[in-house]
């Protein structure tokens, strides 16, 4: 019988063990997860950038009111914007009407979406750029 006890304690120990042991793993990896807000050096200024395939947002009737940029440690970038309808008229925001230029200079769209606007219609929207290990430098509607 006292083996008995002795056997369950030590199940109970291994158990919490393996608990604790799990239960920081899972919490490490949505801890690296997190989005964070990134400062914008470059927001308001000019990107003295090469474009020598002139890469440009395609024309449209949409303006940004405001932007912020977030990342993950894995090198997800984001934006969180806040966007406008600047025609009296339906339009569809699209993956080619908005372009971000990033640190090492390349200029790349969010990946493929698709958002109806009123006219005058604001509406704030995250948009996805993939993984990369430069951040947003600069985004262009």
């Amino acid at each position: 019988m006292v083996l008995h006890r002795s056997f369950n304690s030590k199940i109970k120990v291994l158990l919490s063990f393996t608990l604790v042991v799990v239960s920081s793993f899972g919490f490490s990896a949505d801890n690296n997860q997190a989005l964070k807000f990134e400062d914008l050096p470059y927001k308001n200024a000019k990107v003295y950038c090469e474009n020598d395939d002139n890469i440009y947002p395609d024309e449209n009737d949409f303006e940004f009111i405001d932007y912020s940029a977030m990342s993950s440690e894995d090198g997800e970038r984001y934006i969180l914007a806040t966007i406008k309808n600047t025609s009296s008229g339906f339009r569809i925001l699209k993956q080619g009407d908005i372009l971000a230029i990033l640190g090492d200079c390349a200029r790349i769209n969010p990946k493929s979406f698709e958002r109806k606007f009123k006219g005058g219609e604001v509406f704030t929207m995250r948009l996805f750029f993939g993984v990369n290990k430069f951040p947003i430098l600069k985004v262009l509607i």
